[in-house]
């Protein structure tokens, strides 16, 4: 399998909660980077977090926009969006829609995803959902 279809499978996964097959792809010494984690989060953290944001989020959905390959880094830019219809971070359902745009590096040995690194703007999201005031 290439690296491009990898990435893509992972996203297909993660938006149809098929978290076995994110689990496999992530491997035994996966690591993720992200604003959201002060420090790197291993396979299990990085599952904990998909699984709270499909916990929160309904219809999620990862739109893919452009996918650049480089040795064995795949890079993507996108858009996520979702109905925030449940809590999240302890931040009750405002049955908003969010739409987060996103870049995400993807690192893979062994089709395997070894480093994962995201970048997102996590306020717009809180600004989205209602937890903190947009600017006028």
């Amino acid at each position: 399998m290439d690296n491009k279809a990898i990435a893509l499978d992972f996203f297909k996964a993660a938006d149809n909660n098929d978290f076995s097959t994110v689990e496999k792809l992530f491997g035994r010494n996966h690591h993720f980077y992200s604003s959201m984690s002060p420090m790197p989060m291993d396979a299990a953290q990085h599952l904990g977090l998909l699984n709270a944001f499909q916990t929160g989020f309904s219809n999620t959905r990862h739109e893919i926009l452009d996918i650049f390959e480089s040795g064995n880094k795949v890079v993507i830019r996108g858009i996520w969006h979702g109905l925030h219809s449940a809590a999240f971070n302890n931040i009750p359902a405002s049955g908003k829609t969010v739409r987060l745009s996103f870049i995400c590096i993807i690192e893979i040995e062994n089709n395997e995803m070894l480093n994962q690194w995201i970048e997102l703007d996590s306020m717009v999201l809180m600004m989205q959902i209602g937890a903190i005031p947009s600017p006028q």
